[in-house]
């Protein structure tokens, strides 16, 4: 999809995206429950979906409704070939699942999943003692269970993911476990998962996120949940209201485990007037001054922050760039690149990438594929001295589908140059 943005003022409100993050937590949660479980305000990004489809493939019927989602057992429609799409979250994280059977199953997945390394599920998966086959390290993954080894030393410097998977899997396995970490990256998404599991009613100890010890043959004692609002989405509108007019968010949880919520500290510390009410959380434009931010456990909140430290008068500067190497492309190289063209420079100095605030210009550009990458370069394009055309814009579908549609209503002004 080919799109032209022109340069907008918004106004608006809108309610929060839901969460995939959560969604897809919950989605397998439910599976592991092996109950009949309602999700409201599901998520219907490519990503969810995707979870969505590997929870029926492992014996579970979905029934949706306008604000929910009906899980319930199924044996029958059990499938050993499950599909992550392009997410790494559910490739990951059902990695771990499945080592719990005793069937031999595989998890394969499309586009740039297929160029993201596995080779930590492996190692992890090795460890519980289950037979693990990769592609060199990539997808497709053929794990054969069951879990026979529950002690296990974990490097999660690169990524929390596989972390999550065993967190959401030992409580339901048969034997307690134990785990030790060597590093760390991400800590609010594992937050994220120990606070999902504790209002699931699954138990976990820890001791500082870098050891946990874990009951086996847990139950959940729920049979519905809601998702909270995406911060990481709402980043984007929130940033969008601070560089071009005014906009406001519903259902984003102030106090909520996602890291990426720092977004509000960050655009105060630069000077936009914020509001947090209970109606929403309200930011407005005002002059903006450079920031600085360690973004290692936040990584996502990088594209919507490139956007904002355009806007921002002076150099900008963002910590963690090493976390935008394994995406679903490499961010630091599609945002440097493409910001280039709309006039703003980009430099790298060591892990911390350096952005000088300047006048964007419109120009064409390209998303590269990557969902955030687009939506970093439409915010951008509302604050262009004149149009931006952007090219690939259908790829938002993977975390936020309604993004369009949601800029639509803030009066962003843009239309379909291709579809």
């Amino acid at each position: 999809m080919k799109i032209i943005v022109r340069p907008s003022v918004i106004e608006g409100s809108l309610q929060a995206n839901p969460s995939k993050s959560y969604m897809q937590r919950a989605l397998a949660l439910t599976r592991l429950s092996k109950k009949t479980i309602t999700i409201f305000h599901p998520c219907r990004s490519a990503d969810s979906l995707a979870a969505m489809n590997i929870v029926q493939n492992m014996g579970f019927r979905a029934c949706f409704d306008e604000d929910s989602v009906q899980l319930i057992p199924s044996p029958d429609h059990f499938n050993a070939q499950w599909h992550a799409g392009e997410s790494g979250l559910s490739a990951r994280m059902f990695s771990i699942i499945a080592a719990m059977s005793d069937l031999e199953i595989t998890i394969t997945g499309q586009g740039s999943l297929l160029s993201r390394s596995v080779n930590m599920s492996e190692n992890i998966l090795r460890q519980l003692g289950v037979t693990v086959f990769s592609n060199q390290g990539l997808l497709p993954l053929r794990i054969k269970g069951p879990i026979t080894q529950t002690r296990l030393l974990v490097d999660a410097e690169e990524s929390s993911q596989a972390l999550s998977g065993l967190l959401i899997a030992l409580p339901f396995g048969q034997k307690d476990a134990d785990i030790r970490l060597t590093g760390l990256k991400s800590r609010p998404y594992v937050e994220m998962t120990l606070e999902m599991l504790s209002q699931f009613g699954i138990e976990v100890w820890h001791e500082d996120l870098m050891r946990y010890r874990i009951k086996a043959r847990q139950q959940i004692n729920i049979d519905q949940y809601t998702i909270e609002g995406d911060w990481s989405g709402a980043a984007f509108a929130l940033v969008a209201g601070a560089m071009a007019g005014k906009c406001t968010l519903h259902q984003l949880n102030p106090y909520s485990a996602q890291g990426d919520k720092n977004i509000l500290d960050l655009l105060e510390q630069c000077g936009a007037q914020i509001e947090v009410h209970e109606a929403g959380i309200s930011v407005s434009k005002n002059q903006l001054e450079a920031f600085e931010y360690h973004a290692e456990d936040t990584p996502d909140l990088f594209p919507p922050l490139v956007a904002l430290a355009a806007n921002c008068e002076g150099t900008s500067i963002i910590h963690g760039i090493s976390r935008l190497f394994n995406k679903e492309s490499n961010r630091f190289e599609a945002l440097q690149k493409e910001f280039g063209q709309l006039n703003i420079d980009i430099k790298k100095e060591g892990d911390s990438m350096l952005v000088y605030g300047g006048k964007i210009k419109g120009a064409q550009v390209f998303t590269h594929q990557d969902h955030r990458v687009a939506m970093s370069l439409f915010i951008a394009g509302l604050c262009a001295d004149s149009p931006v055309i952007i090219d690939g814009m259908e790829c938002i579908s993977k975390s936020y589908p309604g993004f369009l549609a949601d800029m639509a209503r803030l009066k962003a002004d843009y239309y379909i140059l291709e579809p």
